[in-house]
Formats: structure tokens, C-alpha cells, sequence
């Protein structure tokens, strides 16, 4: 079990260092362009969406809310996806998708959920920790320093953008390249000699066996009736002042990009912000984080936000 506290302190801390080699499961080398190329071959990170590299793991922004007034935080979707096994115990795990509230002018940040997972591009064992009431200070030159100047800031530097459309084009080349074709085996006739000893009269004994116990057919039936989870995914897509521009706002994305939200359902559900009532535009039917992580990396570079919600019944 890996641990699911403590990356924020490690995000906020964590100053940036230079790139280190990695093994097999990694990228091969530290450099830029390696790094690109691994991510669009191995992941579902856009290299352009990459706010920051360390020597231990990426982190990507894939959703981003923008506030209704200049007072409001600003909310975001981040991707992290560790690149050095050094760092797994400091970050929790390989990956993980997780929101933040920022605050731009007071250079403050809160976490929202956060989902962490053994496995690289939000795979294998996942937790979730739970979401921090409690604003913490940026400093400067961190991790958390980058993600804010990406969210604040409309000149920041995006470190893998000069590197991404080769890294697309070498994540297609290995894609296209078609496997060897298996070499025919040579026709081999001497065993059909063999074949024809097949000793037929064992046949009934299967048919013999009515022993397929009908008492086991109830088991299934038990297990049908345990719901794995309990929870439900959403993504938010921003927060609405009523529900008139919240329902605008689903049917223009839907309009827009008729693929990417069929078979989802939408629904508004109300909230708090700074003493204001809002409405949250929750596009529905997420089986899993992943999922939600595909599609907002679907709306990434668009008007819309993107922010995991975890529904409990």
C-alpha cells in the first residue's frame, strides 16, 4: 500500500533540480526531448500540457476553471507522473490526478481531491485523499511556483511545448509500425500418425459427469449483489451564477463535441463560494478517474473546466 498524504508538502517544498537518468521502466535519459517522446508514447500526458519537470516526475495541467470574478481562486486539474523509482515514496505512487484551488494574487493554494496511484498513467491500485480546507502559501521557486505562474501568468514558458510535435510524431511512428509477420511453420505430417490413436471411448466419461454442482450457482449471485464502489466520477466544467447559463454551457459543449459527451448526463448541483451561491456544471457517468482524466485531456486548450468530482451515494 502506498502512502496518499503528504504530496502537497512535497509539491510546495520540493525545489527544482536537474534531470537524472532513469531505468527501463522510465524515460532513458533526462533530457527534454526524451522526456516528450515518453510521455506521448507511454502516457496520456500532452508534453504542451507539461507545467514543470524535476528529476523525479512531470506534472501537467489537463483542467482549468476560470474564476467568475478577479477575487475568486482559479481552479485546476493536474496530471503528475513520476520519471526517476527514487521518487515514488516522496510522491505516494506512479501517478496521479489531482484539483487545486490558486489563489493568483495571494499566491495561495488549496487542494482539492487528489487520486494516487501504483502504476504509471493512472494505473493499478488508486486512493483518494481527502480535500484540504486549509490555504497554504506558495514559495518561490517550487513546484507549486511553476503550476501558479502556468495558471497566472499568460507568458509562462511551457518546458516540453517546443518538444511536443515531435514527441506526437515518434508516439504515431510506434503506434503504425506493424508486427513481424510470424514465419509459416513448415508442414509437419509425420505426427498426424500419432493423432490417429486418439482413444475415443473415454468420450462418454465427460458426458458422464452431471457433477457440474447447481448448489455453486447461488455464489455468483452473492458476489452480483457486493457493489465493488460506492462512488461515482464527475467532472466539473465550471460554476455558474444559475442554472439557465449552466445548461447553456453543456449544450454548447455538446453541440461542439457531440463524440466526446455522448452517453454522459449532466446535472447542477449548488455550492458556496465566498459567501455566494453557485451552481456546479457537472458533466455525469465516469466510471473511473481515468476516464474523467481522458476527457479532460480531450477539453484541454479549451473554455471549459475541467475538475474530477468524486460522487458518494
Amino acid at each position: 500500500m502506498f502512502r496518499v498524504s503528504f504530496l502537497c508538502a512535497t509539491l510546495v517544498a520540493l525545489s527544482i533540480a536537474p534531470l537524472a537518468l532513469a531505468d527501463t521502466d522510465y524515460p532513458a535519459a533526462g533530457d527534454p526531448a526524451t522526456i516528450a517522446a515518453w510521455l506521448a508514447e507511454r502516457t496520456n500526458i500532452k508534453p504542451s500540457a507539461v507545467v514543470t519537470v524535476t528529476s523525479g516526475f512531470v506534472v501537467a495541467m489537463v483542467g482549468k476553471t476560470m474564476p467568475l470574478t478577479p477575487e475568486e481562486p482559479v481552479r485546476v486539474t493536474l496530471r503528475e507522473e513520476v520519471i526517476a523509482p527514487a521518487f515514488i515514496d516522496a510522491v505516494g505512487g506512479r501517478s496521479s490526478l489531482m484539483s487545486m484551488e490558486i489563489q493568483c494574487e495571494e499566491r495561495r493554494l488549496r487542494m482539492d481531491e487528489r487520486h494516487i496511484y501504483s502504476g504509471p498513467n493512472l494505473s493499478g491500485e488508486s486512493e483518494v485523499s481527502e480535500p484540504s480546507t486549509e490555504w497554504l502559501r506558495i514559495p518561490e521557486d517550487t513546484v507549486m511556483d511553476d503550476v501558479a505562474r502556468a495558471v497566472c501568468d499568460p507568458g509562462y514558458a511551457w518546458p516540453l511545448q517546443a518538444f511536443a510535435p515531435a514527441a506526437a510524431a515518434v508516439a504515431m511512428a510506434a503506434q503504425t509500425v506493424p508486427d513481424p509477420a510470424p514465419e509459416a511453420p513448415a508442414a509437419q505430417t509425420a505426427p498426424m500418425a500419432p493423432v490417429a490413436a486418439p482413444v475415443l471411448e473415454p468420450a462418454p466419461q465427460p458426458a458422464a459427469t452431471p457433477a457440474p454442482v447447481i448448489a455453486e450457482a447461488p455464489a455468483p449471485e452473492r458476489q452480483a449483489e457486493t457493489p465493488e464502489t460506492s462512488a461515482q466520477y464527475a467532472i466539473q466544467i465550471g460554476a455558474y451564477r444559475n442554472a439557465a447559463r449552466a445548461e447553456a454551457a453543456w449544450k454548447a459543449l455538446s453541440t461542439e463535441r457531440p463524440v466526446l459527451t455522448q452517453g454522459h448526463d449532466f446535472d447542477v448541483r449548488p455550492i458556496k463560494v465566498k459567501g455566494k451561491d453557485l451552481l456546479r456544471g457537472l458533466v455525469l457517468n465516469f466510471k473511473s478517474p481515468e476516464e474523467g482524466a481522458a476527457f479532460c485531456t480531450a477539453l484541454a486548450g479549451t473554455e471549459y473546466g475541467c475538475i474530477l468530482r468524486t460522487i458518494r451515494d
